[in-house]
This record gives C-alpha cells, structure tokens and sequence, in this order.
C-alpha cells in the first residue's frame, strides 16, 4: 500500500488548517471593531455566540450524548471561559484600544495558561517558566501603559484582554485537567452551544428594535459580526481540533505568533496608528512564548 499519498494529504491539510485558523483569529479583531460602529458591545458579543450557536446545535445534539454525566459541568464551564466570558470581555475592550493592540495583548494567552496551572492546577513551575512570564509582564506593561501619543497612562480597557485571556488559561487548564479524555469535538460543540444559548437570553433583555434599525441602515456591520460568530468561533473550533488531530496541540499553537501579525496588518490598513512601543511590547510577549514552548 502506498502512504506517500496520504502523508501528502495530511501535510497540505495541516497547512490549510493552520493558515485558515491564524487568519480567522487574526482577523476577528477588526470584524468586532465594524461590529461596535454600529452595535452596542453587549449585542456583538451577544450575536457572535448566536450565530455559532446556529451552526453547532445540529452537532451539540448528537455530540451530548457522548459526554458522560460527571463531565458535563466540566464542559459548561469550559463554554464560559472559552467563549461567553472572553466575547463579552474582547467587546468591551474594543471600546477604548484599537483592534492592533487587542491582537497583540490577546498572545498573552499562553503566560496565563502556565500561571493558572501553577497557582491552581499543581502544575509544575521552572526557571524557564518564570523568565517567559517575566518577559511577557513587561510587554504587557508596555502596551498598558504607554498611549498611542507615547505618554505613559494606564488604559484600563487593555485589562479586559487581560481578563479574557485569563479566562483563555482558565479554561485550557480545565480541558486538560477534567475532560482531556473527551472526543474534542463532542465538549467543543455542546460547550460554545451552551454560551450561545445564554447569550440568547441576554440578548432578549437588549433593545431589539435599535438592534433590528441597525441592521437595516449597516447591513455590513451585521455581516462582519455574522462571519466573525461563523467562521471565528464555530468553523475555527472544528478546524482547531481537526489540526491537533493531525499535527498535536504544540503545532496548533504556533499561530499564536501570527495572529498578532495579523491583527496589526488589519489595524494599518485601518488607518490605526501604532508606535514603536506598541512593536516592542509585542516583541517582548512573543518572546515570552517562545521562552515557555521551549523544549527542556
């Protein structure tokens, strides 16, 4: 039997997946910054969970049968603090930082997965560890506290990013403490259904007939939170654990130094106004991942 084919197969189709995922994420970023031109932040969050929700409910059927009864809270908190809380949070900071500094601050994600683990997993902590979080601290600082006039003044919007990639941290810690022997897929669909469904109930409470004006006089905005709930949260996570499926979780991770790339490449384009300081504080959190993904 020839495996030369397959191999080749599976090669293309990492890449395909790695790219679709670095572009999604990437640009998810500007997607919510044309969302919030138009809706209020709580509607955009909102939204871009309802419209996941309309796409993983027919497999979240089928998929909570497979999870076991004692896993089940596991997985809906899962849904909280991989989607419900960050979505809120990433919409709420989009009202005061630009879509390039959201992307930048969201590579923190990995400094808090290794913090959260240690302080709350019983994960194990090394010199290693504590250089990468030292290094990502200061980059955060950076972005934090520096302007885009170059002064230095804390923008509280940036802790929010920091709060949802907390929740990020929290939540892969969960996954690989609780219920990492649970078909990806299966906890995927029936967690991010689980927050569409509450965000369904908060967007209940909102006013719907502002939210109905806005959809008629900006049908685009509309369309970018659409794609973004879509291809962003729904499409990515299938496509996120076929990649693990493929390549490992160590592969999949890597576009995490590319989606603040991408994110700044849309914030250009956007007429966004980035500094020198906002590169460094890149710089230094990349850095810091690449510090913590170094093999011993």
């Amino acid at each position: 039997m020839n495996t030369a084919q397959p191999l080749k197969l599976n090669a293309w189709l990492i890449w395909i997946y790695f790219i679709f995922l670095s572009l999604v994420w990437g640009s998810s970023f500007i997607l919510m910054k044309r969302g919030l031109e138009v809706f209020s932040a709580w509607q955009v969050a909102s939204l871009r969970l309802i419209s996941a929700l309309c796409v993983l409910v027919f497999f979240a059927a089928r998929s909570l049968k497979n999870i076991p009864n004692a896993k089940l809270p596991f997985v809906l908190a899962s849904g909280l603090f991989s989607s419900l809380i960050p979505s809120f949070l990433f919409c709420a900071a989009q009202q005061g930082i630009n879509s390039s500094t959201a992307g930048i601050l969201n590579a923190l994600t990995p400094s808090f997965t290794f913090l959260i683990g240690y302080l709350f997993f019983q994960q194990a902590m090394s010199w290693k560890i504590i250089a990468g979080l030292i290094v990502g601290l200061f980059g955060t600082a950076v972005l934090v506290l520096i302007n885009p006039n170059g002064e230095v003044n804390l923008n509280f919007y940036s802790l929010f990013v920091i709060l949802a990639t907390v929740s990020y941290g929290i939540n892969l810690n969960l996954v690989k403490r609780h219920i990492g022997n649970i078909n990806p897929l299966d906890f995927t669909t029936v967690a991010i259904t689980f927050s569409g469904i509450l965000a369904s109930l908060y967007m209940l409470t909102t006013d719907l007939n502002a939210f109905w004006q806005g959809v008629n006089q900006h049908p685009s905005s509309f369309v970018a939170v659409l794609t973004l709930g879509v291809f962003g949260t729904a499409i990515a996570q299938i496509a996120l654990n076929r990649l693990i499926n493929l390549a490992g979780s160590i592969f999949a991770s890597a576009n995490t130094y590319v989606i603040p790339i991408i994110a700044i490449f849309w914030g250009v384009y956007d007429g966004e106004t980035l500094l020198i300081w906002h590169f460094l504080g890149m710089a230094l959190i990349l850095a810091s991942i690449a510090i913590l993904n170094r093999k011993k």
